[in-house]
């Protein structure tokens, strides 16, 4: 169904840069996503960010699907929350005409 979103949340304990730097573009091409031109995003480019965004898609036969990651760091407990939201964006199929 086109449009429908899949989404899950997690902790860790690892700083957003970590994590950021876990979903490289070439981890994430080997798992069969394709990476945006940059990758990950983080929310500045220094040694310590506090947050990344991440865009990946991939195309299997008809079916596409989108993927988000959202990297979030809290100083405060030194945790870092990783949101992700899959979408398909698979075309719908056009219907035939009567």
């Amino acid at each position: 169904m086109q449009g429908k979103i899949n989404f899950i949340a997690f902790t860790t304990d690892r700083s957003a840069s970590d994590v950021q730097a876990f979903y490289s573009k070439e981890r994430m091409r080997a798992a069969g996503w394709t990476p945006n031109e940059k990758g990950c995003i983080g929310e500045t480019e220094e040694k310590d960010n506090h947050g990344a965004i991440c865009f990946f898609q991939r195309k299997d036969g008809n079916k596409a699907e989108g993927l988000a990651i959202v990297v979030a760091q809290d100083t405060k407990p030194k945790q870092t929350e990783i949101f992700y939201a899959r979408i398909d964006l698979t075309q719908p199929t056009p219907s035939p005409t009567r």
